[in-house]
């Protein structure tokens, strides 16, 4: 376990002792670069000493570690990037509890991950959570389930993802002992009851171990593995197991110089041990996803019960326990070639992120669910992401609170609400490509059904109609001559003209128009006409928003209309 802070950087009175504290820092970090942390530490409260200290176990840079220092005053100082950076992530515990499935927790995971340009924002953010499930007692019990849900489903992961297994290991553990109180208690009661047990068998084998090691002239580390009891817990359901059934429980690593006496050590012991060879993984050929490596077994010891092995080079055993917070240590001059190798999937994260941010962008609903969109997605797109119904029934927006054109493009981290006719009512002029207002295919697909479907109906309605007089136009066409098609005029005229009511345009009557669907125009409203290369002449409302956007992108199209008295 990370330690909070060393019991010689105590005072008598249990407060920290910040010139110890401090002294600490000297002896790991260059004089220079300490000279820009002193000015800030002052500032520094007890709880960013204790959320600062985690990050120095973890030999993260300088830089993460004033963040931690000043984290309480995060909203105050916007001279220090990581620490402007560290906001954008402190609502992220009630947007996770308004996840429902378990692909929108994902997404949660990766907005952290997208959101942020620089990953010790996020090495930061577990540090500090990693001080609040310490410190979870003084929470009430609601709380502190709230808290346990959101290191599990979010926290621990992105340890996991980042590497950082230090972090990893005890967030479930602390946050598994509250989510199941029962079982976390029966697990440790009988780790309890054969503690003495195992130590004895694991003490006489790290003996045995290590004359071995030294019969080969091998220099090694050899030490008991601590089991967490998350991970007991995980196996034994996941398997189906009983308890007396894991082979795992008594283990043992070995921490050697290099890569290839790895592998002379691992057939040392398969020669001098039985091995169960369906047990054997070789995770440095084949590292885990988050750059993970070492040499895995599980021997039968003289009694016949098992015992797994780890074996491991020193530099992937610091990079284990320290992810992603060893890629500064390495780029300040303080890791060897083999962290160096160890970490090429650090820099790739780091590599890839920001395309990763421009490709993606996550924003969220009004009740904080988190929804993947692509870069230059609009309030459309984001609506019919939601459901078709919405996306068709779209007639405005507000990103953060402030309305917006349904053209704007949404941005990392907005709260997007939707604003709704009762019924369907979109515009073709939605799948106009240069007008801006869809951005995704899934969008587009979705309203172009609809409006095929719709033509459909079209079509039967004007089978019906055809022997119905069509209306002639006056000697004087105005603007409409120029736009219309005669033969859609024909087909759709007599669909369009309401009954009684009818609209002058520029003085000509009984010339063919639409009634615009997003805002349904009736008698008496204030209205404007607008000319569309695929429905000829429509008439909006004068608040309609499109109108607005018509003002703003193609006043040319339009032009003033009344209704007939």
């Amino acid at each position: 376990m990370v330690s909070t802070v060393h019991a010689m950087e105590r005072l008598a009175g249990g407060q920290i002792d910040r010139t110890a504290w401090f002294n600490r820092l000297s002896l790991r970090y260059p004089h220079e670069k300490l000279q820009a942390l002193s000015k800030w530490f002052g500032m520094a409260d007890e709880r960013g000493l204790r959320i600062a200290s985690i990050l120095v176990d973890l030999h993260a840079d300088l830089d993460a570690i004033l963040a931690a220092l000043l984290y309480s005053q995060r909203d105050k100082i916007d001279e220090i990037p990581i620490l402007k950076s560290l906001r954008g992530l402190d609502h992220m515990g009630s947007m996770l509890s308004s996840q429902k499935k378990t692909a929108r927790i994902e997404q949660l995971r990766q907005m952290m991950l997208f959101m942020v340009r620089d990953i010790r924002v996020v090495l930061v953010k577990l540090a500090e959570r990693t001080c609040a499930i310490r410190e979870v007692k003084s929470l009430p019990q609601e709380d502190q389930v709230l808290l346990a849900h959101e290191i599990m489903e979010l926290y621990a992961p992105l340890a996991n993802r980042l590497g950082v297994g230090a972090l990893k290991w005890e967030l479930e553990d602390r946050a598994f002992a509250i989510l199941e109180k029962e079982a976390y208690l029966e697990i440790t009661q009988v780790l309890k009851s054969k503690r003495l047990e195992r130590e004895i068998f694991i003490h006489n084998f790290i003996e045995n171990l290590q004359r071995m090691l030294e019969g080969a002239q091998i220099l090694a580390q050899v030490s008991g593995r601590v089991k967490h009891i998350y991970s007991i817990w995980r196996k034994m359901q996941k398997k189906q197991l009983a308890f007396s059934d894991l082979y795992d429980l008594r283990a043992v690593r070995i921490l050697v110089p290099d890569v290839a006496t790895c592998y002379e050590v691992m057939a040392l012991l398969h020669a001098e041990w039985e091995p169960l060879v369906a047990q054997y993984t070789d995770y440095i050929s084949h590292p885990k996803r988050n750059g993970y490596q070492s040499l895995h077994t599980v021997l039968l010891g003289e009694d016949g019960l098992a015992i797994e092995v780890q074996i491991r080079t020193f530099a992937m055993h610091e990079a284990a326990e320290s992810g992603i917070a060893a890629h500064w240590r390495y780029k300040e001059g303080g890791g060897s070639e083999a962290l160096s190798q160890r970490i090429n999937w650090l820099k790739l994260l780091l590599d890839v992120m920001p395309e990763e941010v421009d490709r993606d962008v996550f924003v969220f609903t009004r009740d904080h669910e988190v929804m993947m969109l692509q870069k230059g997605a609009t309030p459309i797109d984001f609506a019919f992401m939601v459901h078709t119904d919405l996306g068709l029934r779209c007639k405005g927006a507000s990103v953060n609170g402030q309305i917006v054109p349904l053209t704007y493009p949404l941005q990392m981290g907005d709260q997007v609400e939707v604003v709704l006719h009762k019924t369907a009512r979109p515009s073709r002029d939605w799948l106009i490509a240069s007008e801006g207002f869809l951005a995704t295919k899934q969008a587009r697909r979705k309203l172009g059904a609809f409006f095929r479907a719709q033509a459909q109906e079209d079509g039967i309605a004007s089978e019906r109609c055809a022997n119905r007089e069509v209306p002639s136009f006056g000697a004087k066409r105005g603007v409409s001559e120029q736009v219309l098609d005669q033969r859609s005029v024909q087909k759709k005229s007599q669909t369009f003209l309401e009954g009684a009511s009818r609209i002058q345009i520029q003085g000509v009557s009984n010339l063919a128009y639409q009634l615009a669907k997003c805002c349904h125009p009736e008698p008496g409203d204030l209205v404007i006409g607008s000319i569309t290369r695929l429905r000829g002449i429509v008439i909006h409302r004068e608040s309609c928003s499109n109108v607005a956007y018509f003002q703003l992108k193609r006043p040319e199209r339009l032009f003033k209309v009344d209704w007939e008295t």
